[in-house]
């Protein structure tokens, strides 16, 4: 079966060389020759030739892209896409393309952008971090629990926070929401991978009215890595800027919730 222009797989197109038309077109051209593997012509194309020069055998899930049809078709941030810059998509928003060079970054705060857009359509007053760790190693820590070693340590919100919601931050780590006129039952990418996420909704969707305890939880690579970073540049292709690894981390929240 023939695939459809915008049908491709996100696992077939999780990596993608951006080119502009005419770059494109003379790469097209040359590997037709060499009897490359077609997907969806013309804008969809890949081979092994050229998995094996960027990829390892169990990375193969890279293709080239015309810019135009990219940007027609996928989200980008702002200024992008750019011919040349080498973009990955993520499973839960597989319409966004960010630079290699800063996926991490941007993923974690899509999802942290997601998780308090959650946590405002079901009534939170008030979230407070009280506890965060980062590569498995503690770096704040109010619970009230003996389990987990503590180690004192500073947060700021600013590195998370990127909305325009009616929302005030305190240098405690703590999020203040306005009151809203309703509930509203949002559906997220990521409540099946955290169920603290889905049982809280649940609940306050349910008439709950008690103050809960969630995780936030940001631990797959995804495969976007260094050992990926380096092929690409290894092959001459441009990752957007400088690669930043990902940061394995978890936070707890405390969220109390204003009386509807």
């Amino acid at each position: 079966m023939t695939q459809t222009k915008t049908d491709l797989p996100k696992a077939q197109r999780r990596i993608v060389l951006i080119e502009n038309t005419s770059a494109y077109s003379r790469r097209k051209n040359k590997e037709l020759a060499k009897e490359i593997i077609i997907k969806s012509p013309p804008l969809f194309w890949a081979g092994k030739a050229i998995y094996d020069k960027l990829f390892s055998e169990e990375n193969t899930n890279a293709i080239f892209g015309d810019i135009d049809f990219f940007s027609e078709n996928y989200d980008f941030p702002p200024q992008h896409p750019i011919s040349g810059v080498v973009y990955a998509c993520h499973d839960f928003n597989s319409k966004l393309y960010v630079p290699v060079a800063n996926f991490h970054e941007k993923s974690l705060e899509l999802k942290m952008n997601d998780f308090f857009d959650l946590c405002e359509s079901i009534g939170a007053k008030r979230c407070t971090l009280v506890y965060e760790e980062e590569n498995d190693r503690v770096i704040k820590s109010n619970l009230d629990f003996t389990n987990i070693p503590t180690e004192s340590g500073e947060f700021s919100t600013d590195k998370f926070i990127n909305t325009s919601r009616n929302t005030t931050t305190t240098l405690e780590g703590q999020i203040n929401f306005t009151k809203p006129v309703n509930l509203k039952d949002i559906d997220l990418p990521w409540l099946n991978s955290e169920p603290s996420w889905k049982a809280m909704k649940n609940s306050r969707l349910r008439g709950g009215r008690g103050n809960t305890r969630v995780e936030f939880n940001y631990k797959d690579s995804m495969g976007i890595d260094g050992k990926l970073a380096a092929s690409i540049e290894k092959a001459g292709f441009n990752l957007g800027g400088s690669f930043t690894e990902m940061k394995k981390v978890k936070y707890i929240y405390d969220v109390e919730f204003w009386e509807m």
